[in-house]
């Protein structure tokens, strides 16, 4: 799982929203909202706020969002009360004030590429996919189809990998980057495959910097700390690191295979190798905060604990001062 609670309070409700390769945080007042609506694959629910649940989110085995630019011009116009002009959109919240922050789940490219094969051998389609970029979709040219008929049903690992058009290949980066800056889906609008390359993972990487929050799912429990510092909430419950998916279960060793694989998704492997660094070292900054607020937590109370005795102490001293100043009076009178 990804993230196995929906957070609530009396002041405060979160809302987590899986929207294919990234999730959007939306918070207002509890008195401006209503209801949230979910849509996912097959079915719509409503979800009263004052509910806490738990979504069972797989760990991210595709993408089918719009690119990066078309997500950040999807809220600004529902922002503006233009709403519905994003197909792709699988959040709405009936609310006044519109906060968004945007965060997202990177997985190990290896596993991922072979958790969206598995998916895809299942039968699963993206076909609704419209695939906006620039106000438009790619066209039969731009972006050739895999496979004839209704789906790639059973498909081989090594047809899998043979399709050059393959979404599949270095979707982390693609879902992160601003297609725009290339041509969007169009291979021929700037230089080689190289630069091209080149500029969508410094488009990435410069996104993942600048979102509010990003984990990886092979650090659950990490993932799942720095989520709670960043929002300052606790989830009810503690996040389960799984590693027995579809994916582990496909042997590719250290060989060929992995290598190949490694090769189709050269930029998502260089963004994760970042993105991981990055993750760690924020981690390891926020451990020290938290220990040097503690430290300076008990210290406070140490000195409002010697505060208190001090006045106790003094209001005794005051005590007997007062009895023997009444004493001498009596025997003076």
């Amino acid at each position: 799982m990804i993230f196995s609670s929906f957070f609530s309070s009396p002041n405060f409700h979160l809302f987590l929203s899986l929207s294919h390769g990234q999730i959007i945080i939306a918070h207002c007042h509890p008195l401006a909202h209503q209801r949230v609506l979910h849509r996912g694959r097959e079915s719509e629910r409503r979800v009263p706020v004052s509910l806490s649940l738990t979504l069972p989110l797989l760990p991210l085995p595709s993408s089918v969002i719009t690119d990066w630019r078309a997500r950040r011009k999807g809220d600004k116009e529902r922002r503006h009360g233009k709403e519905g002009s994003i197909k792709t959109n699988v959040f709405f919240c009936l609310c006044c004030c519109r906060n968004f922050y945007y965060i997202t789940m990177l997985r190990d490219p290896v596993s991922r590429y072979l958790s969206e094969w598995k998916h895809v051998q299942r039968g699963a389609t993206w076909k609704s996919a419209l695939h906006m970029c620039d106000g438009r979709s790619p066209t039969q040219d731009e972006l050739p189809a895999c496979y004839s008929g209704d789906d790639w049903t059973g498909v081989t690992l090594s047809n899998f990998m043979d399709c050059p058009s393959n979404l599949a290949n270095n979707r982390q980066v693609r879902m992160l980057a601003d297609l725009s800056l290339v041509g969007c889906y169009n291979v021929s609008t700037i230089g080689a495959e190289r630069e091209r390359g080149r500029v969508l993972l410094a488009s990435a990487k410069n996104n993942l910097r600048n979102m509010a929050f990003y984990g990886l799912t092979e650090f659950q429990r990490k993932t799942q700390y720095l989520f709670e510092r960043t929002f300052g909430l606790r989830f009810i419950q503690a996040f389960t690191q799984i590693n027995s998916t579809r994916a582990a279960s496909v042997g590719v060793g250290e060989g060929a295979l992995r290598r190949r694989i490694e090769g189709l998704n050269a930029l998502d492997v260089e963004l994760y190798e970042y993105a991981k660094e990055l993750f760690l070292r924020r981690y390891q900054y926020s451990r020290q905060t938290q220990h040097r607020e503690q430290r300076l937590r008990r210290r406070q109370e140490r000195q409002e604990e010697r505060q208190e005795i001090e006045g106790v102490e003094g209001e005794e001293v005051g005590g007997v001062a007062t009895t023997e100043d009444y004493s001498s009076q009596v025997v003076r009178w």
